[in-house]
């Protein structure tokens, strides 16, 4: 290595920390990208865990450096303010859309630590990525994370194609093998984050390729291609190609000098083509899976209505997910098929933006991305100005030799191509390609800002293989401070610091170490000095609280674990812990909620490692006179944590209904109607709560039906059952069950005709005046029928409900309506024949067993009926 000694007059700290954060944005981008672990409830926590931390080191080493020479930073940023302006400004949007719009601070809170470390490590990346030294450094160790996760992409979907289904051993050795069937998903844990990284990398391998001309990228790159196409994300394929698309428009622009012509029209024809083939792949698969399509645009709409209550400033950062349930359609239950599911995001970054931060927030995103696109296109005019070269056989040609410019394609078609994607998604919302997408806006005005592109631009006061040492050191005591597993701590620091090596010896001869005596160790003030102080203090406290969450995810896995189990001691300690280290993680306390509800002892104890404090007073008069609580008491407690974190938190109201209706029933049982009435009350309040959020889920009709019996009410309990069957109406009209253009026989006009008259019926009974058909006809179709054992069960139900009222015409029909929606309702058959035997109609008896054996003959002897 050569060794220069020079003099400077910066400090001896000021390079030192220079030279910390070339490295440590290198590596902690590479192990976004590579990490997972497997021992927490979400997987790739670890990944949100590295970019807090990460993020804190990286903003606290630009700090420190910038206090000990703030002139020069600050005067590079005001000439520069162009450029730095959109960050700040996207910076301070979010920052007031949390304090001063956000009515669920836990819920922004943590979208707003996303945001503050993207615009500040773009914001440093701008600054401190000044020189080609630190551009290769960067940009070999994300490729090193693309190789390393398409290898992985291939491996994965070997395993899918050869090896059978978990849990039995494949190729791929990790227990996640095959979670999403065919489709790959690397080490980002989701085919749809995976796809956002593919396609923000795949220019910039491109771009190495067409500079260097070294057929190692272009393998790598039809790996990330053929990556692409097996994580099956049609968003992901509508980004690859986009940024494809976008890669070569630039090029035939800016760098096809003297065979133009021929190389617009290659370019033409090949963009074209994958135009043409990523087109009918997305069609193709629309086909085969519709409802991601519907998903997406019911959530639109859904997200849009929550747009206009507050366009100008926005509702809050972050807060969709925790919004959203009461804005939520019908179509969305029927696509899902289930009810207790969240979506944390509107599958539209633009969209979402528009929501969290209003107009004015959303016009300072599109100002910064217009920015950046602007400058980027003319920087890169300038990069690619062609030079005139002698090739071997003595001939002229304009060759464009400016490693900036290849630089520049790559990464502004990546990030463009990211962007597309993100219309579609919200990948950058998440830290997995979230960071990556962040990080080339940053690189993008690195460029732009940094002209001419230094060498390197400070001296390094440290061996690089020191400054190496010294970050997978702190990593690897952040692993085990974490908890993490020792083997893998040491196995990620081993990999981390042998190809940093690998790495730096591949560019051996371009780092230079000061050896200057007159170097002063550091140029700050007393005052300066107590800020770094401080600053080091805060990011200290800041990396526990991080870590607390890490330790949360950990707990949260076993908790699960042991509820699976029905361990619940061992399962509510854990979920404990996880409250403790993450008060604002809305998923445990829920959880929580839900195994007090499970378990319900009414036996009154004290149990603090389950939550309950010594100031707890009893709010159920069950076994008084002890000290603690009793397990109905601890449910609702923790439901009203998530109603301060989330009001509408999946089926958190239908949950504590079910609390109140079992208390209800024990004071019934016990003889204490009082307070029986009282608990009933409560109950049906709840149930009414949650019927505004998801008016179709059935068991909620049911169970406030059958409170009212409790209660005497008779014609509530009744109009219970026909409530969820007018919701099978809600979305759909009688033409969407049967199509009047295609009707060819009498029978098929008598069936419609019994239909409409249905309709006509059914669609009086109305469910309350919170939902109407009138909000959700925008495009209708039979989505009853993904339920229909759903409302074939309150159709049998309802039918019950007249048979013990002696009422049998009407519980005839009923009992019709419940076999016609769903022919396996066997119940419904059952009761219907036992109607016909009871009242002596002997001809329909017979006719309806004839249909029965025409609709099941491979059921001669009736046995489903017995």
């Amino acid at each position: 290595m050569k060794i220069i000694q020079v003099e400077s007059k910066s400090s001896y700290l000021y390079y030192l920390f220079d030279n910390l954060i070339k490295y440590s944005i290198a590596i902690l981008y590479f192990l976004i990208a590579v990490m997972f672990y497997l021992r927490t409830y979400d997987s790739c926590q670890i990944k949100i865990t590295l970019t807090q931390v990460g993020g804190t080191l990286i903003i606290l080493l630009w700090l420190l450096k910038y206090l000990e020479n703030p002139k020069q930073t600050t005067e590079f940023y005001l000439q520069n303010w162009q450029i730095v302006l959109p960050f700040v400004m996207f910076l301070l949007s979010g920052l007031q859309s949390h304090f001063l719009m956000s009515p669920l601070k836990y819920a922004s809170g943590a979208e707003l630590v996303r945001r503050i470390i993207y615009m500040l490590t773009a914001i440093i990346v701008m600054r401190e990525i000044n020189s080609l030294e630190k551009f290769n450094r960067i940009i070999r160790w994300l490729l090193f994370a693309l190789f390393v996760s398409t290898f992985y992409g291939i491996i994965q979907y070997l395993d899918g194609k050869f090896f059978p289904p978990n849990p039995a051993v494949g190729l791929d050795p990790f227990i996640w093998r095959q979670a999403f069937g065919t489709r790959i998903f690397s080490t980002f844990g989701n085919p749809n984050f995976y796809g956002d990284f593919l396609v923000a990398m795949s220019p910039i391998c491109l771009a190495m390729f067409m500079y260097k001309k070294n057929p190692l990228y272009l393998i790598l790159w039809l790996m990330t291609a053929f990556n692409t196409y097996v994580t099956y994300s049609k968003g992901a394929w509508i980004g690859f190609t986009s940024g494809f698309v976008y890669f070569w428009f630039l090029y035939i622009i800016f760098f096809s000098h003297a065979k133009v012509q021929n190389i617009k029209r290659y370019v033409i024809i090949g963009s074209i083509f994958v135009v043409i083939f990523t087109s009918y792949g997305v069609y193709f698969q629309l086909t085969q899976r519709t409802d991601s399509a519907k998903f997406r645009i019911y959530t639109w709409l859904s997200c849009w209505e929550m747009v206009n209550t507050s366009p100008v400033l926005g509702t809050g950062i972050g807060t969709f997910y925790v919004t959203y349930p009461a804005w939520r359609r019908p179509q969305i239950f029927y696509i899902e098929g289930k009810h207790n599911t969240e979506s944390d995001h509107p599958e539209n970054e633009f969209l979402e933006v528009w929501y969290d931060e209003g107009t004015v927030g959303f016009g300072i995103f599109l100002w910064l991305i217009i920015t950046l696109v602007v400058s980027g296109i003319k920087a890169l005019k300038k990069f690619s100005i062609p030079t005139i070269v002698v090739d071997k056989k003595g001939r002229q040609k304009e060759v464009s030799e400016d490693i900036r410019a290849y630089y520049m394609l790559g990464i502004l078609s990546g990030w463009l191509g990211s962007l597309t994607h993100n219309w579609v998604c919200v990948s950058m919302r998440f830290v997995s390609s979230g960071t990556v997408v962040w990080l080339l806006a940053g690189l993008i005005a690195a460029l732009v800002v940094n002209n001419p592109l230094a060498d390197r631009s400070e001296e390094n006061v440290i061996s690089l293989y020191l400054a190496l040492f010294l970050n997978v050191l702190f990593w690897f005591i952040n692993f085990l401070w974490w908890k993490m597993t020792t083997d893998i701590a040491i196995a990620v620091a081993i990999v981390l610091f042998i190809a940093g090596i690998i790495f730096e010896e591949i560019n051996k001869g371009k780092e230079y170490t000061v050896l200057s005596k007159n170097l002063n160790f550091s140029s700050a003030k007393l005052f300066q000095r107590l800020l770094q102080i401080v600053c080091v203090i805060i990011a200290v406290y800041l990396a526990t609280i991080f870590r607390g969450y890490f330790i949360g995810d950990i707990h949260h896995n076993i908790a699960i674990f042991y509820s699976k189990r029905g361990e619940w001691s061992e399962a509510l300690t854990n979920y404990n812990i996880v409250a403790k280290n993450n008060p604002g993680f809305i998923m445990c306390h829920y959880f929580m909620g839900n195994v007090f509800n499970d378990r319900w002892i009414l036996t009154r104890e004290f149990h603090p490692e389950w939550g309950d404090k010594e100031t707890d007073t009893a709010l159920v008069e069950i076994d008084l006179g002890k000290k603690g609580r009793i397990d109905p008491e601890r449910s609702i407690s923790k439901y009203q944590d998530v109603w301060r974190l989330a009001p509408n938190y999946v089926q958190s109201h239908h949950q504590a209904g079910v609390v109140y209706m079992k208390l209800g029933t024990h004071f019934k049982n016990n003889g204490d109607m009082q307070k029986a009435v009282y608990y009933y009350n409560k109950a049906l309040e709840c149930f009414w709560k949650y019927h505004k959020i998801d008016p179709i889920f059935p068991v909620n009709y049911q169970r406030m039906a059958w409170v009212f019996m409790q209660l005497g009410n008779m014609e509530m309990a009744e109009k219970m059952y026909k409530a969820h069957l007018f919701t099978q109406w809600l979305c759909q009209s009688p033409e969407d069950i049967i199509n009047p253009k295609k009707i060819r026989t009498e029978e098929e006009r008598q069936k419609y005709e019994l239909l409409k008259k249905q309709f006509e019926e059914e669609t009086q009974w109305v469910c309350c005046d919170y939902h109407k058909r009138q909000h959700y006809l925008l495009s209708t179709e039979d989505w009853a029928k993904r339920r229909q054992h759903e409302y074939s069960d309150s159709y049998f139900q309802l039918g019950n409900f007249y048979y013990l009222k002696r009422d049998y015409i009407e519980a005839e029909k009923f009992y019709k309506r419940a076999i016609d929606r769903y022919e396996q309702n066997f119940n419904a058959w059952k009761n219907l024949i036992a109607l016909y035997n009871e009242t002596k109609q002997v001809q329909k008896l017979n006719e309806l067993i004839d249909y029965y054996r025409k609709k099941f003959p491979d059921d001669p002897q009736l046995s489903n009926l017995k």
